[in-house]
């Protein structure tokens, strides 16, 4: 079940308080090593394994996991390790489900760390994680989204990206995708058979050797 990376365009996303579908997942002003409980919105498959009817457990620096207390590697983290919020933060969790085709089924869950203090940055910084829900048993997309990361100057590997146990179930992003107005996305590769290509004559019925 790996997974790849690679650029994918940058979506034009933010998440307010109080507008329609959003949710206050970690309130502002919180301590940054405590952790927080969101119910999931809708069944997500990550390497194969699908999460339903579950909880994510998040924290306001930029982790969350799917199975916190019985596997703690098993996590998405879109922003690098090795920062923390200050004391003081204004930094918090939002999250907005989407129902893009309108048949009724969620689609994409957005989750956003909003105006993210600490850490040496000189101003806040604003990340996003849109996981794409209720695939059956394709494993989700995985979309990371960088609306303001004015204030952060980080190179070469970073530990941003996503990880189930060891190698080689863990993907980072270099640091070149880590950058205001740009985003990247994890999928796993289609394989395709030698049987899955075929000629076609010209009223596109298939031909056979």
């Amino acid at each position: 079940f790996g997974h790849e990376a690679c650029s994918y365009p940058f979506q034009s996303l933010d998440l307010n308080p109080g507008d329609a579908g959003v949710s206050v997942i970690v309130p502002g002003n919180v301590n940054d090593s405590a952790v927080y409980g969101a119910s999931l919105p809708g069944a997500f498959n990550f390497y194969g394994t699908t999460y339903s009817n579950t909880s994510f457990v998040f924290t306001e620096d930029g982790y969350f996991y799917l199975d916190y207390f019985g596997n703690s590697s098993i996590r998405i983290k879109p922003f690098p390790a090795g920062f923390a919020t200050s004391g003081s933060s204004t930094s918090r969790v939002l999250g907005k489900s989407i129902d893009s085709n309108g048949d009724g089924t969620l689609d994409w869950w957005i989750i956003e760390w909003s105006d993210v203090t600490g850490g040496g940055f000189a101003t806040p910084v604003t990340f996003q994680a849109i996981l794409e829900l209720n695939t059956g048993s394709r494993p989700g997309r995985i979309k990371f989204n960088y609306p303001d990361l004015d204030s952060f100057a980080g190179t070469g590997p970073l530990q941003a990206g996503i990880t189930r146990g060891t190698a080689p179930n863990q993907l980072y992003l270099n640091g070149a995708f880590v950058r205001t107005g740009r985003a990247a996305q994890f999928d796993k590769p289609i394989n395709l058979r030698v049987t899955d290509v075929y000629l076609v004559d010209g009223a596109g019925a298939r031909v056979d050797a």
